[in-house]
């Protein structure tokens, strides 16, 4: 019985070896895994209205109330890869109650990060970018590393209105303008 046992792995090596001519079997190619792309889950503005009480164009500036939180979900997330939360108005101007809301450029608005935090997750990463004002172009307000493990983000918002003597007041209705929001997690 031992004599066969060593018989058969005899066999089974010598059916490994090549004969002349032959080419050796390919290798497989190591498989290229490519991680999910990142989801964006549970996106909130809150609150949806910003209120400026301008009263005096003497006095400058005037803050916006309440201040604005925007929260998110990522899953599926890259920490070496980079997400960023930018903010536009929709038109150059306020819009809304009167022909002189027409006079109070978005511009006169700044937006400004007052606070970017991530919790959750692993490697995650938030941080607030240069405050400026509203155009109807996008400007990134917020960034940060994605990271693993499905983390939360809050990123807190304030608006300021820079007031002039030549935006002209409207009590009621209130001019208006719109403001977006764009997220971009590759």
């Amino acid at each position: 019985m031992r004599r066969c046992g060593c018989l058969l792995a005899v066999v089974m090596l010598a059916g490994a070896s090549l004969s002349e001519g032959q080419k050796a079997p390919r290798q497989p190619t190591p498989a290229i895994v490519r991680p999910l792309a990142t989801s964006i889950h549970s996106f909130a503005v809150s609150p949806g209205t910003v209120s400026f009480a301008a009263s005096d164009p003497d006095l400058g500036t005037f803050a916006g109330s309440p201040a604005t939180s925007v929260t998110w979900n990522l899953t599926g997330g890259n920490a070496s890869t980079t997400w960023t939360l930018r903010v536009a108005s929709s038109g150059s101007w306020f819009g809304g109650g009167s022909a002189g809301c027409g006079t109070v450029p978005a511009g006169a608005v700044t937006a400004t990060c007052a606070s970017a935090t991530t919790s959750g997750g692993a490697s995650a990463t938030a941080s607030c970018s240069a405050a400026g004002g509203l155009s109807t172009t996008y400007r990134t307000i917020a960034s940060g590393n994605e990271g693993t493990s499905n983390p939360s983000f809050t990123v807190t918002l304030s608006f300021a209105l820079l007031d002039s003597w030549s935006y002209v007041a409207n009590l009621s209705p209130p001019c208006t303008l719109n403001v977006s929001y764009s997220l971009n997690a590759p």
